[in-house]
């Protein structure tokens, strides 16, 4: 399993009036080897102490990996992100502990990871609009050799799917194994008063024909109708019924080393 190893937003595309079809060169994505992908890249505390507000069915969630941070006084800390995303709430999760050195500039943890957020409400009963996209050049552009290589994950997608989304956070995986290749995508966008989430997905028998496969996506444009931060002193938890139900194909791991 691979994953895109520094996502980032994408520049404003040209969006062409041409239904889900169009005849922009799709961009190509360098992965690295992980072992998690999604919100499992979090550290096991930090989910834990927010799987009771995961409530409903998972539509898109990811995180970031632990980033060691200093200090103006010299101290040292670890900080880690992500976001986990349904049809009836968003929850925004940030997670720090303090490290303390050993020696030639490493550190290791001092206490436990503490955590803090925001739960962003939806409205009732909302649902996730499904479509499917092609790239009508990308067959051709992979067999001339035209590439364009990128290392953001949304300029990967047709422009008019990415776009509601562009100036948000993304990130993207790829899963492998014999006659078969899956490429995922998750982005979220949060605005004064709404959050749109994507998820994207792709897939085929080869590498080779993953660059002309079709993509199937589920997108969620939401108002945000109430807001509750959270903490280690007491978690939000009004609405929660408990872990959210997450899909299969997003929370399990690769049965099969990349091919």
């Amino acid at each position: 399993m691979t994953r895109l190893p520094t996502p980032g937003s994408a520049k404003t595309p040209v969006i062409r009036a041409s239904g889900g079809v169009t005849t922009r060169a799709p961009g190509v994505l360098k992965y690295d080897d992980v072992d998690a992908f999604g919100f499992d890249i979090l550290p096991a505390q930090v989910r834990k102490k927010v799987v009771n507000l995961l409530s409903g069915s998972q539509i898109a969630a990811t995180g970031q990996e632990p980033v060691t941070k200093r200090r103006p006084d010299g101290s040292h800390y670890q900080s880690v992100s992500g976001w986990w995303a349904s049809a009836s709430r968003v929850v925004l999760v940030t997670g720090r502990r303090e490290l303390e050195p050993i020696a030639n500039n490493c550190f290791r943890p001092r206490g436990r990871w503490h955590v803090s957020g925001h739960v962003h409400h939806f409205p009732p009963h909302l649902r996730p609009e499904t479509s499917k996209w092609h790239f009508e050049a990308a067959t051709s552009a992979s067999k001339s050799g035209q590439e364009r290589r990128t290392d953001d994950a949304l300029d990967v997608l047709p422009p008019a799917l990415a776009a509601p989304v562009i100036g948000g956070s993304s990130d993207a995986w790829k899963q492998g194994g014999p006659g078969s290749v899956e490429e995922t995508i998750f982005a979220i966008r949060i605005l004064e008063d709404r959050i749109r989430v994507l998820k994207a997905k792709r897939k085929a028998r080869s590498e080779r024909a993953l660059a002309a496969a079709d993509w199937h996506a589920w997108t969620l444009d939401a108002p945000v109708v109430a807001s509750e931060p959270f903490g280690d002193s007491g978690l939000a938890t009004r609405g929660a019924v408990g872990p959210g139900k997450t899909s299969d194909v997003l929370s399990r791991r690769a049965e099969h080393p990349e091919s």
